[in-house]
């Protein structure tokens, strides 16, 4: 039961996603302007997320 517990909580990768999770960043294309753009945003919309979760004052 234990092991199934287990087994079932892990992820499995396939060959082509783990050679890209270790390639190196100039292994990696370079992202887009659009996809930039994007991951700015949500980063911002991750940092606007936790200040309002912990009351902290955004400067």
């Amino acid at each position: 039961m234990e092991t199934e517990g287990q087994w079932s909580q892990q992820r499995v990768f396939s060959e082509a996603s783990a050679a890209e999770g270790f390639a190196g960043p100039a292994d990696r294309p370079a992202p887009t302007e659009g996809r930039r753009r994007a991951l700015g945003r949500r980063a911002g919309e991750i940092v606007d997320e936790i200040v309002e979760r912990h009351g902290l004052k955004k400067e």
